[in-house]
Formats: C-alpha cells, sequence, structure tokens
C-alpha cells in the first residue's frame, strides 16, 4: 500500500496530485489544495502505507562529479563508497543541508557504456551525483518524522528526476530542455550532459493564457472545437492572434533565460 504525492509548486495557490493506492480499493487518483506542511502532517495518519513524495525540484540542490580514472582493481562497492564520501566531505564546505541520496550515472568501461560499476576494472568514466534537500522543507520533514531519513516508509524525490533519467535512457540524448506549462505557471528544466543544469519559473501558465482570450473577448472559444471556431472567421483570428501573442512571450522567456 503506498501514498503518491507529487507536488505543482505554487507560493500562493499550493497543490498537490495524489495516488492512494490499498489493497481491494485499487487505486484512488485526487488532487489536494494545500500546503507541503499540511500534506506532510497528514501523511503522519496511514503508518501502514509506503509514502512517495515528488516536491518541486527548486526544493533541491544538485551536484555532480565527473570521474574519469584507470583502476587496476576491480571496483569494490567499499571503494565507491569511499569515493562517494570524499565528495561529500567537500561538500560540507559549499552546504549546510541535508543529503538526500546519492546515484552513480553515465558508466563507461574500457569505452563501453555499462549498467553497473562494481566488478569492473580498467579505464572507467562515470559521475557521483549528489541530491540535496533544502533547508527549509527538510525542517518540515524533522518536523513531523523527527530522523525522517532513516524511516523506510518515506520516499523523497525531485519532480523530474526520474523523468529525466528515462529521457536519457530512451532517447539517447544528454542535453535537452523539459517545459512544463501550468494553471498558473511555466518551468524551464535545462537537462546538459545528463544533468540539471538550470531551473527557472514565470508566471506565463494556462491561467494567463485564459486571461488573453478573455481580454479579446473570446473566452467562449477557448472551448469550442476547431470546426465551431472555423465558422466564425472573426473570432478564428482573434484566436490565431492570442496563441501567437502567447507563444512568442513564452518562446522569448526561454531565448532570454537561455534555457
Amino acid at each position: 500500500m503506498f501514498y503518491f504525492r507529487q507536488e505543482n509548486f505554487d507560493p500562493k495557490y499550493p497543490k498537490f496530485r495524489v495516488l492512494k493506492a490499498q489493497e481491494n480499493y485499487g487505486i484512488q487518483n485526487y488532487t489536494l489544495y494545500e500546503s507541503v506542511d499540511s500534506i506532510i502532517e497528514s501523511s503522519l495518519s496511514y503508518p501502514q502505507f509506503q509514502h512517495i513524495f515528488l516536491l518541486d525540484d527548486q526544493r533541491f540542490n544538485f551536484f555532480s562529479f565527473d570521474i574519469h580514472q584507470y583502476f587496476e582493481e576491480k571496483i569494490t562497492y567499499s571503494l565507491l563508497q569511499d569515493l562517494i564520501y570524499e565528495k561529500i566531505e567537500f561538500l560540507k564546505k559549499e552546504t549546510k543541508e541535508s543529503l538526500l541520496f546519492s546515484r552513480i550515472d553515465a558508466i563507461t568501461v574500457n569505452g563501453e557504456q555499462k549498467q553497473f560499476l562494481v566488478g569492473e576494472k580498467g579505464d572507467i568514466s562515470f559521475k557521483i551525483i549528489l541530491v540535496y534537500l533544502k533547508r527549509e522543507i527538510c525542517l518540515e520533514f524533522e518536523d513531523k518524522y523527527g530522523d525522517f531519513q532513516n524511516q523506510k516508509q518515506i520516499e523523497i524525490f525531485p519532480e523530474t528526476f526520474q523523468t529525466i533519467n528515462f529521457l536519457k535512457t530512451n532517447t539517447k540524448q544528454d542535453n535537452f530542455l523539459l517545459l512544463y506549462i501550468r494553471d498558473t505557471h511555466c518551468k524551464g528544466i535545462v537537462v546538459k550532459n545528463g544533468f540539471y543544469a538550470k531551473i527557472e519559473t514565470i508566471n506565463l501558465g494556462v491561467n494567463a493564457l485564459m486571461q488573453f482570450y478573455r481580454d479579446n473577448g473570446i473566452s467562449q472559444y477557448r472551448y469550442k472545437s476547431y470546426e465551431e471556431i472555423e465558422q466564425n472567421p472573426f473570432a478564428k483570428n482573434l484566436v490565431i492572434q492570442t496563441l501567437e501573442f502567447y507563444s512568442h512571450m513564452l518562446c522569448k522567456w526561454i531565448k532570454e533565460q537561455e534555457i
């Protein structure tokens, strides 16, 4: 049994998509308009569930270290942990936030891509990825759960972490842009060399487009079919102009932010 909560971050209108799975009831899908602290607190009422939180990417800090080295002996789990620990110690000078988890990515052994690092030797390159939870949200979990990182029923991930891994694997691309257009804002995430390079937001979501429709007196055409719009040439031109104006603003922002 599990609770899956995905944050649609908005400082004024917090929103969480919730999936609840349990025996005999299947999967329930609904939306809660509650703050993150309320969502965390409500999870305490269901200790028998596995709680998975997908939080907005801006609640995290991401660090990546490229390792390229010749290993004469096979890499052991202990050696790998030492390499990760070395980077964690280095980052203690840079951040006081809490390490959430680490990942190994982009493994190449003697010029060939590999899935696993332990047991390999030779000319090896890979990335050590460290994901930190920002202090403010970390305190929210600590306030409710105490030492939450050692509690197996809680899992916390950046919202797009698995999506980025999926796209890298299936498209064979390491450089791309993820664009999320939501009710109140747009979020752009630049991925370079398979890792987070930049995260930006703008108040130019679906609500802004709806306001443009209202300003042009064509709000009713937001819900009409293509055939219905075609029957009114004047309204059709206004719809096209509105969409072009919105698209131009969005593309201009993307270009300005270099994302």
